[in-house]
């Protein structure tokens, strides 16, 4: 028998214990307790915290999400290059963002390859703290969506000597950001960035149904979020607090 056959409660066993006849008919009719609920119980998943407790498991979840993402029609029709997520520390309320993963398009690995540079960033970058103008902008922000045009002059400065350029270097000059919005225990709270890259600066009607996407994405809309969704159930949520 395996562990989980031995770990259920039968309604057999209940009877056993409780006894067959008269306390046992008695606690049942009176539905103090339900041996049948009792069975099909299953203990609370407890929350991981970020980032030491998140897995493999976390970390391809995460990654389908993202492609998810990545291959929205939208996005796809912009010319998107990539999509990363940053979430904040657990249990934090300042402003304390780590690399989770970052998703490119085929064109935009190879382009990084050609450079020498992992195609898949994560192995080398998950859980760094490299602290970015535009995170705490968008952060401080909700749901404004910041951009930059990476190809505006002198606009480069504003990166950090420790920034990886990461986008860029796979061909994304034009970059949004959204905070991302999740409630866990009545509590709502702006706990990551949202940045989609596009090769070239999006304008009028394009622009304004990806900025759409990425209100979705992010926890902003009522339509469907599967990443927030995941966010809020799996984590314990950091970052500041929204009222």
């Amino acid at each position: 028998m395996d562990e989980e056959a031995k770990s259920k409660v039968t309604r057999r066993d209940f009877l056993k214990e409780v006894g067959g006849g008269a306390i046992g008919a008695a606690i049942i009719s009176a539905g103090v307790l339900n041996p049948d609920a009792v069975e099909s119980a299953q203990p609370p998943v407890p929350r991981a915290s970020i980032p030491s407790g998140i897995n493999d498991t976390h970390k391809g979840q995460i990654r389908t999400l993202l492609e998810q993402i990545l291959n929205d029609s939208d996005l796809r029709a912009a010319n998107v290059v990539h999509v990363n997520l940053r979430l904040n520390v657990s249990d934090r309320e300042q402003k304390l963002p780590l690399f989770i993963d970052w998703v490119g398009t085929a064109t935009a690995r190879s382009i990084l390859a050609g450079q020498g540079l992992p195609p898949a960033p994560r192995g080398h970058r998950f859980g760094d703290s490299i602290r970015s103008a535009v995170y705490d902008a968008a952060v401080a922000s909700p749901p404004q969506i910041i951009d930059r045009d990476w190809c505006e002059p002198g606009l480069l400065a504003e990166k950090t000597a420790q920034s990886r350029l990461l986008g860029q270097r796979a061909g994304a000059m034009y970059q949004m950001f959204i905070g991302i919005k999740a409630e866990q225990d009545g509590q709502r709270r702006c706990v990551g960035l949202l940045t989609a890259g596009f090769a070239k600066k999006l304008e009028g009607a394009t622009k304004t149904a990806v900025e759409g996407k990425m209100k979705d994405s992010a926890g902003w809309t009522s339509t469907q979020k599967p990443l927030v969704d995941y966010i809020a159930k799996t984590f314990t949520h950091g970052g500041p607090k929204l009222t």
